[in-house]
């Protein structure tokens, strides 16, 4: 914490991050994280509350010290009546001390299964684009093997009856080729 705010990292590193970085091997992020949940401990001690997780102390993050206090308090009021401390005890407690960061916080959740949901489509859309390219190559194929198995038969008829049914069934195989073709 201290090295944070007094920025005693800047003797080896330009920035936070880097020394986060080298040092522990966390992100800027998640180090911020992390002195938010210090901070966090201590409103709950204070309150004479011991935090079960990193979770529950991550939902006072964006709150005032003074909302943090209103927070902590209103969440001991309902553990001495037998509530459990919880991350949803908190949550809830903070959206009624703090609507507004309630929802942001379910907006952004909602951008979130927005984008996720997005990108679901776009993959399955991907894939089903592959699937249909990969039916219309086959029935090109299948197409072309008839045809030349008509020009095969055609070469091979002997008499002038074989010779029209094989010319017919050549062209109806290069009918089903051209239109194949086209899709």
């Amino acid at each position: 914490h201290q090295i944070h705010e007094k920025h005693l990292y800047r003797g080896e590193f330009k920035t936070f991050e880097a020394y986060v970085k080298a040092k522990w091997g966390y992100s800027r992020q998640r180090a911020y994280q992390i002195l938010d949940t210090r901070n966090s401990y201590r409103v709950f001690a204070n309150a004479g509350l011991e935090m079960p997780n990193e979770a529950t102390g991550r939902e006072l993050a964006g709150l005032s010290t003074e909302e943090k206090d209103e927070v902590v308090n209103g969440v001991k009021r309902r553990v001495d009546k037998g509530a459990k401390l919880t991350a949803a005890e908190v949550r809830r407690e903070a959206a009624r001390v703090n609507p507004v960061k309630a929802e942001l916080a379910k907006a952004r959740k909602e951008k979130a299964e927005a984008k996720a949901l997005a990108k679901s489509e776009k993959v399955r859309a991907k894939r089903l684009a592959q699937e249909a390219k990969q039916k219309a190559k086959e029935e090109k194929e299948a197409a072309e093997l008839e045809r030349k198995e008509a020009a095969a038969a055609l070469k091979a008829a002997k008499g002038p009856m074989g010779k029209k049914e094989a010319a017919k069934a050549l062209q109806e195989a290069q009918s089903e080729y051209d239109s194949a073709e086209g899709e």
